[in-house]
């Protein structure tokens, strides 16, 4: 594992970083030569800084059970919508990114974990509307974690994937442009001071700027053109470019595959060498398509900043990764839910060390349980859900158990199917029922319930219960008083569960869940 406390002894200052205009920004990244040059100048302080740091975060260690030298960082994902809620990145995208991001940070013994996911509903961020989006962002954002916001899908015209605002601190990525944690990798290495590799070549490339066949001095910012050579007399590495020794000169700010066939001389007329190729074309901070590491001395910048930031005050979160499976408490498996006006409650056994919970409900086609491509996500921190779902239908539903850093992980319940009763035909506005309320509710076992009622005039009714399978275990008659009145509902014959008390006078309902414990 890499060590903070394994970290270089002495540190190479970056020349004072030079000033130039913003450029147009790459496809693959939105981050400009602007952006990149404050996190370079932060980078030069860090470095200068760098003893102080290290001997604080040794101090910090000190204070840590069993000497535990992991940097535990939480993100915020925004999770951004339609105005109408549509549209978002699923939780699937967010999960399979931090698993990936994790896996690619893995060596630096950092991990991140899921501090919250925050839902935005904001045409104007969805699609990322200028002056209007860093409004809306402003008004969401976390202080103290790192903050990214994830909008709609790559909208036409523009020029980037996903790009780091330094000003504001936070990273915004279109949902279709972040698969397999790439993207995200790329620009939380610009969150933490890195620039390209290629930095000074973005709007530029190498077979229309080289000069007699060799690179020029000066790269598209104004700052110096990396050279070949390291150790002796003429290295520039310290300053051009990225600012790191161990990357290579990369003049590919156009990126390219996984193979490197171009034949690079530096400004020395200096070839670029195969045996260089592996750390430009695997480096995250390249446009390359075989991104999965960086290198030694970028590592180091990244833990000097999280140190500068204070992530290292971070503690481990209480729940890393769950341990147990959530339990389906209602509806099971074949079960029928009556019709309820304020929505369906969708009930769960908690999991051991479980962060928080993912149910996914699915419409399926009726009688096969075959899911239909219809699916809605939640995200809940308790062992309840309410929502609304179409009458007369065919669901089936699963509950994960999530941790905090490795969500791919999860332990899912085994999907349990259900109809919802055709509400249609059997519910009519409730006119002569004023209220109805039932309590205590959840109540033990064998005890009495109070129906408290209220109704416009005295009439005939039927109270009937039914069970978590849509099965009537009880029905009374019932004549009702006009106004108010108390009604004891016994329940000595009904074992623990989930029940619906559905109460019908003169064509019309009225349902009320309630529950049995032992």
């Amino acid at each position: 594992m890499f060590r903070l406390y394994q970290f270089f002894t002495a540190f190479i200052l970056l020349a004072p970083a030079l000033l130039w205009a913003q450029q147009a920004s790459h496809l693959n990244c939105g981050t400009s030569h602007e952006a990149q040059a404050i996190g370079l100048e932060r980078l030069a302080e860090n470095r200068r800084m760098a003893p102080q740091l290290l001997a604080d975060w040794q101090q910090q260690l000190q204070s840590r059970n069993s000497f535990d030298s992991t940097v535990y960082v939480p993100i915020v994902f925004h999770r951004v919508s339609r105005g109408d809620g549509t549209g978002a990145a699923t939780y699937q995208q967010l999960h399979d990114n931090l698993c990936a991001i994790n896996a690619f940070y893995a060596d630096m013994n950092v991990v991140f974990y899921i501090h919250e996911i925050n839902e935005i509903a904001s045409t104007q961020l969805y699609v990322n509307q200028d002056n209007t989006a860093d409004y809306v962002r402003s008004l969401h954002k976390r202080n103290g974690y790192v903050n990214i916001y994830v909008g709609g899908p790559y909208q036409q015209g523009t020029s980037y994937g996903a790009y780091y605002a330094p000003n504001f601190d936070w990273i915004f990525a279109w949902n279709n442009q972040i698969s397999g944690g790439t993207t995200l990798a790329h620009e939380l290495g610009h969150y933490f001071t890195l620039a390209h590799t290629f930095y000074g070549w973005e709007g530029m490339e190498y077979s229309s700027a080289s000069v007699g066949n060799k690179a020029p001095e000066m790269g598209s910012n104004g700052r110096p053109v990396e050279k070949v050579i390291r150790g002796q007399t003429g290295e520039n590495c310290q300053w051009a470019a990225d600012g790191f020794c161990d990357t290579p000169p990369d003049y590919a700010s156009g990126g390219g595959g996984c193979s490197f066939t171009e034949t690079w001389r530096d400004p020395d007329s200096v070839l670029i060498t195969p045996s260089s190729n592996t750390p430009l074309i695997n480096n995250h901070m390249s446009y390359f398509s075989c991104r999965t590491s960086f290198t030694d001395q970028q590592k180091e910048a990244i833990m000097l900043d999280m140190i500068s930031r204070g992530q290292h005050y971070n503690a481990a979160p209480a729940v890393l990764t769950a341990d147990g499976t959530p339990s389906l408490s209602f509806p099971e498996d074949g079960g029928l839910i009556p019709n309820v006006d304020q929505g369906v409650e969708l009930r769960w056994q908690a999991a051991n060390a479980a962060h928080a919970y993912w149910v996914v409900v699915e419409k399926v086609t009726p009688n096969t349980c075959i899911p239909t491509g219809q699916t809605q996500e939640f995200m809940v921190q308790g062992t309840y859900l309410w929502l609304d779902l179409e009458p007369g239908q065919y669901y089936r539903w699963s509950v994960r158990a999530m941790g905090a850093e490795n969500p791919c992980n999860y332990n899912a319940s085994p999907w349990a199917c259900f109809r919802t009763e055709a509400w249609t035909t059997a519910v009519a506005a409730t006119e002569q029922l004023a209220s109805a309320k039932l309590w205590p509710n959840p109540q033990a076992a064998g005890q009495e319930l109070i129906l408290s009622l209220e109704t416009a005039q005295s009439q005939k009714a039927s109270l009937d219960i039914y069970n978590n399978l849509g099965q009537r275990v009880s029905s009374q008659s019932l004549s009702l008083a006009a106004g108010e009145q108390l009604l004891r509902i016994g329940t000595q014959d009904l074992p623990a569960g989930h029940y619906w008390l559905n109460l019908q006078m003169q064509g019309e309902n009225k349902q009320l869940p309630f529950v049995l414990v032992d």
